[in-house]
């Protein structure tokens, strides 16, 4: 004799009556048709499912490349604060304080600004100085008349009146002026026995007597 239970349809939801065929009937469906619609609504999930792992996927390994590119523009940064540090404790070896040290065709500086600036004016008053004597052929050695002044005390030799620093390089009569004893027209030298500090007036007097 046939037995028959009730069983509810997991697609439909419908209550029916179906037979039981063994002890561990697995029927869970009504008919054909809720069992094949049941089955292509789970591959409709597991490839909607799919959808969202991809895009699960495609989110974290965009959230991956924003933090590496975000460590990496933290690590230039702090590159780039060590190498400002470094340059900062650069000392000049003039004047002996720290200054923030660049790199020119390929050398790096020595010296901070304005010691770069004072070390170019006293070598353009150098080449400036011994300019006439190596016209003339004589002998001449890199002198420059900041330290002949200094040496002088910003003295005349020949009239004894003060010649001020700042009155170097203008037409005043008490400008200090770098004065060969024996003329370079007469023979004389460009070297520190040859050479004293005169005011401007006395250097146009002497001339090349």
């Amino acid at each position: 004799m046939a037995m028959y239970r009730y069983i509810t349809c997991q697609w439909c939801r419908n209550s029916v009556k179906r037979q039981v065929r063994g002890t561990r009937d697995a029927r869970l469906f009504c008919s054909r048709d809720c069992s094949f619609a049941s089955g292509s609504n789970l591959n409709l999930e597991r490839d909607s499912m799919k959808r969202i792992v991809a895009k699960q996927r495609k989110r974290a390994a965009k959230a991956i490349r924003e933090a590496e590119k975000v460590a990496r523009k933290e690590q230039r940064a702090i590159k780039k604060l060590k190498e400002i540090e470094q340059m900062l404790n650069c000392e000049c070896k003039d004047c002996g304080l720290d200054f923030k040290q660049r790199t020119h065709i390929g050398l790096k500086e020595k010296y901070c600004s304005y010691c770069r600036k004072q070390r170019l004016q006293k070598e353009r008053r150098i080449h400036k100085s011994r300019r006439r004597a190596r016209i003339r052929g004589a002998e001449h050695d890199a002198i420059d008349p900041i330290d002949v002044f200094k040496q002088a005390d910003w003295i005349c030799y020949i009239c004894g009146q003060n010649t001020p620093r700042a009155l170097r390089g203008t037409w005043d009569n008490r400008a200090p002026e770098l004065d060969h004893v024996i003329p370079l027209s007469k023979g004389g030298t460009h070297t520190l026995d040859n050479v004293a500090c005169s005011c401007r007036r006395c250097n146009i007097i002497k001339a090349d007597n």
